[in-house]
């Protein structure tokens, strides 16, 4: 399975290499692979997703954006309650 955070405008939502350079210690992509299955790695759940988000989305976002953090959060606000909708 992929998780991707992906922009109409932008396309995925990932560091160039100049900006990776100069940011050594943010992921250069927000994109994640996981092998499903119980002999595996398991199922994608929420908290592998606020991992994703924590560790690639924000800091990426805040490199490629910094004045637009307030945006990110937003959707992602959104994205969750879509979620728990989905779940009840």
């Amino acid at each position: 399975m992929v998780s991707e955070f992906l922009s109409e405008e932008f396309g995925q939502l990932k560091l160039n290499e100049q900006q990776h350079q100069a940011n050594p210690f943010i992921p250069k992509e927000t994109c994640v692979y996981l092998q499903l299955g119980k002999d595996r790695e398991g199922f994608w759940t929420s908290e592998h997703l606020v991992e994703q988000v924590k560790t690639k989305a924000i800091p990426i976002f805040e490199t490629l954006f910094p004045t637009a953090l307030h945006y990110l959060h937003l959707t992602i606000v959104q994205t969750m309650q879509h979620l728990n909708l989905m779940l009840l």
